[in-house]
C-alpha cells in the first residue's frame, strides 16, 4: 500500500476525528480506503470529501452523502456536575476544564464531532448552529444597553481557565496600550467566554480581546515594515556615498594623472 496515497487521501478528509466513518480517526479510515473500504463513510466531509475521494480512487458513489451541518458543541452550565468525562472524549482537546468545575467549548477548536454529547451522562452538551461571529472592530460596535463601567471586582480573574488576568487586558484594550498587551498574557486567551458569563457589568471582554489581538498583530506589522524601509533607506543612502566616495577617488585619479607635479 502506497503512502503517498494514503497521505493524499488523508489530506482530504476533514480532519474532524469524529470516528463516525466506524474508525477510530482520520488517518486510520485513510488507510483503510485503499484496502477497499467504501468511500462513502465521511458525513462531515459531506459530498465535497465523497467527490474529491471518487476522484482519487476512481470509484462511483454508491449513496449520496447530504451536506454536513455547520454545529458546534455547546455547554449548558447550569447542568455541567465538572465528571470531567467530556475532556477525553473530545479528539482535539477544544474542551477547558477540570474536575469538580465548569467546563466549556472553545468554538474555534471545535470540530462538531459530536463524541463529547454521548460522553455526558447528564446530558448537558448540546450541539448548535455555528454562529461565532468575530468582532471586525470593538470600538465600532454598538454598546449594549446593559453594558456598564468596569467595576474591578476581578471576578474574570477569579474564573479565567487559563490563569491570566481578564481585567488587566481589559484595562490595557481600553488605554489601546498595544505595547504593553503585546507583552503581557493577552495570546494566551482561549477566547473562551468564561469571563463573559462572570463579567457583572456585561462588558464582552472576549470581543475586546479578539480586536485587541488583530491591532497588536497590525501594529507589530506596522513596526516591521517601517524597519524594512528605514533598512532599505540606510542601503540606498550606504550606496549613494559609496559612489560618491568612488567618483571622488576617480577625480582625485584624473587630475593628478593630468598634473603629475601636483
Amino acid at each position: 500500500m502506497s503512502t503517498e496515497l494514503v497521505d493524499e487521501i488523508d489530506s482530504i478528509l476533514p480532519q474532524t476525528q469524529c470516528a463516525q466513518c466506524g474508525y477510530p480517526g482520520c488517518r486510520p479510515y485513510a488507510t483503510s480506503i485503499p484496502q477497499g473500504e467504501s468511500i462513502d463513510l465521511c458525513v462531515p466531509g459531506g459530498p465535497e470529501v465523497q467527490a474529491q475521494l471518487s476522484k482519487l480512487m476512481q470509484t462511483i458513489p454508491v449513496i449520496q452523502i447530504p451536506n454536513p451541518k455547520e454545529e458546534l458543541a455547546f455547554i449548558k452550565e447550569e447542568n455541567c456536575i465538572g465528571c470531567a468525562l467530556c475532556l477525553p472524549a473530545c479528539p482535539v482537546d477544544a474542551i477547558i476544564g477540570a474536575k469538580d468545575y465548569l467546563h466549556t467549548v472553545v468554538a474555534d477548536e471545535c470540530t462538531g464531532c459530536e463524541l463529547c454529547v454521548t460522553a455526558c451522562p447528564v446530558d448537558c452538551i448540546v450541539m448548535q448552529e455555528n454562529t461565532r461571529v468575530i468582532s471586525q472592530n470593538w470600538e465600532g460596535r454598538d454598546n449594549l444597553e446593559s453594558e456598564q463601567a468596569c467595576v474591578n471586582c476581578v471576578q474574570c480573574d477569579d474564573a479565567c481557565p487559563v490563569n491570566i488576568s481578564p481585567l488587566l487586558l481589559h484595562k490595557l484594550a481600553n488605554k489601546k496600550n498595544y505595547d504593553a498587551l503585546e507583552q503581557s498574557d493577552l495570546f494566551n486567551c482561549v477566547e473562551c467566554g468564561i469571563c463573559d458569563l462572570n463579567c457583572p457589568s456585561n462588558i464582552g471582554l472576549t470581543n475586546q480581546f479578539k480586536f485587541a489581538k488583530t491591532q497588536v498583530i497590525e501594529n507589530k506589522a506596522e513596526r516591521e515594515n517601517k524597519a524594512k524601509l528605514l533598512a532599505r533607506y540606510e542601503r540606498h543612502n550606504e550606496r549613494l556615498a559609496a559612489r560618491k566616495l568612488s567618483e571622488n577617488q576617480a577625480r582625485s585619479k584624473r587630475l593628478k594623472d593630468q598634473r603629475p607635479w601636483l
